[in-house]
C-alpha cells in the first residue's frame, strides 16, 4: 500500500515538470505555437509515466482486498455503509460473547432434555394383578361356578373353544381364560388385590371375546347372576367389588364399579376387544382395602363363550412426572425459543 501512494505522488510531481524538448516528437505546425496540457509544460508524457498509470489502474481492483482493510474478527467496508461484522471462511469463530453464551445454554438445554426423557417412564409400574395373560395357567385366579352349572372358565388356546370346539379367535399369547359348556350355567373368574399407597393414575385394562350363540342378550329384572331363574338370563359383565363379598353379589353395597356389561341389542359375537377404565379415584378412596376384580358369564338360553385375556392394572405414582407427550412439547418449545434467540444475536 505504501508503494502505491509513493508511485501516485511521483506521478503527480512529474506532471508539474515541463516535457524536455528532446522527448517532444510531435510534428511542428506552421503559424501556431505548441500548447501544453493544463497543469504541465510540454506535451506528450513519457513511456514510463504511461506504464506507471497502467500499473496503478491494475492495482485498483486489489485495493479493497488489501489486508489493511480488514480488522478484528470481521470485514468492514471502506465507506462504512455496513457496520455488521461478517466472518470470512478462513477466519476463526471468535464471535460475540452473548452469542457464545446462548450457544452454551442451548447445549445445556439439549443435555437436560435427554436426561429428563430418560426418567419419564420410571414412575409407571404394572401391578398388583398377577398372571393377567394366563401364560402361567389359572394360577392367582379363582374359578367359581353356581351349583348345577355345566362347564365353566378354563384355559383356551388355538382357534377352538375348550369344550364344544366352537370356532373362536386365538389369544394374543399362548393362553386365554374362556367359558364353555354344553348346558346352562353361571360362571365366575376373579382375583383379589390391594393398594396401600396413593396413586397418581390407575388404569385397568383387559381384552374380551363375546360369543353369544343365542338370538339376543337377556338381562333379568331384578338383575341377577342366577342361571336357574325362570327369566331369560344370557349376559356377561366385569365388576370391581369389595374384597370378601359374595362372589355372585350384584348389591350396590358390594359392587364399587361396573367395568363392562352386555346389553340387549349389542353384537352377539365380537372380539377380542380391548377395554380400559380409569380407576384412579376408586383406588385412592379404598387404600388398604381388599378389592375383587370379577368376570362373570351367565347363560340359560344357548351356548355362550366368554374369553378373557391380557388383564392389566397400570399404576402411576402420586408424584409422577407429566405425560411423555406433554414433556416433549414443553422441551421442544424451550429448544425452539433458545434457537430463535441465538439466531437473533447472530444477526
Amino acid at each position: 500500500m505504501d508503494g502505491f501512494f509513493a508511485s501516485l505522488r511521483a506521478d503527480r510531481a512529474y506532471r508539474r515538470q515541463p516535457v524536455p524538448a528532446a522527448l517532444d516528437r510531435r510534428p511542428a505546425v506552421r503559424g501556431h505555437q505548441r500548447r501544453s496540457a493544463p497543469g504541465r509544460q510540454g506535451g506528450r508524457q513519457p513511456d514510463q509515466v504511461r506504464a506507471d498509470r497502467k500499473r496503478i489502474a491494475a492495482d485498483r481492483p486489489r485495493l479493497r482486498r488489501h489486508p489493511i482493510h480488514r480488522a478484528g474478527t470481521g470485514w468492514q467496508p471502506v465507506r462504512r455503509l455496513d457496520h455488521r461484522r461478517r466472518r470470512l471462511p478462513h477466519q476463526p469463530r471468535n464471535g460475540h460473547p452473548q452469542e457464545e453464551m446462548m450457544s452454551t445454554s442451548f447445549k445445556k438445554l439439549t443435555a437436560g432434555a435427554a436426561a429428563v426423557l430418560a426418567l419419564i417412564a420410571l414412575p409407571l409400574h404394572a401391578e398388583p394383578i398377577l398372571n393377567g395373560d394366563f401364560e402361567a395357567g389359572m394360577s392367582n385366579w379363582t374359578v367359581v361356578n353356581q351349583v348345577g352349572s355345566d362347564g365353566g372358565f378354563m384355559l383356551q388356546s388355538g382357534t377352538s373353544s375348550p369344550v364344544t370346539g366352537t370356532a373362536v379367535p386365538a389369544p394374543s399369547g399362548s393362553n386365554a381364560a374362556m367359558t364353555d359348556a354344553e348346558g346352562p350355567g353361571s360362571h365366575l373368574l376373579y382375583q383379589d388385590f390391594m393398594q396401600s399407597t396413593a396413586v397418581g393414575s390407575a388404569r385397568l385394562s383387559f381384552d374380551l371375546f363375546i360369543g353369544n350363540r343365542a338370538e339376543a342378550f337377556s338381562v333379568p329384572d331384578p338383575l341377577s347372576l342366577d342361571f336357574a331363574t325362570p327369566a331369560l338370563n344370557q349376559q356377561a359383565r366385569v365388576d370391581l367389588l369389595l374384597g370378601g363379598s359374595d362372589p355372585f353379589s350384584l348389591a350396590a353395597s358390594d359392587v364399587l364399579l361396573n367395568l363392562f356389561a352386555t346389553l340387549p341389542g349389542d353384537p352377539l359375537v365380537s372380539g377380542y376387544n380391548h377395554v380400559e377404565v380409569d380407576i384412579t379415584a376408586l383406588l385412592n378412596a379404598n387404600l388398604n382395602q381388599s378389592l375383587r376384580l370379577r368376570f362373570a358369564e351367565v347363560d340359560n338360553v344357548n351356548l355362550f363363550q366368554f374369553g378373557v385375556d391380557n388383564v392389566l392394572l397400570t399404576i402411576g405414582d402420586a408424584n409422577e412426572v407429566p405425560e411423555p407427550a406433554s414433556m416433549l412439547l414443553l422441551l421442544g418449545g424451550l429448544a425452539a425459543a433458545a434457537l430463535s434467540r441465538r439466531r437473533s444475536v447472530r444477526r
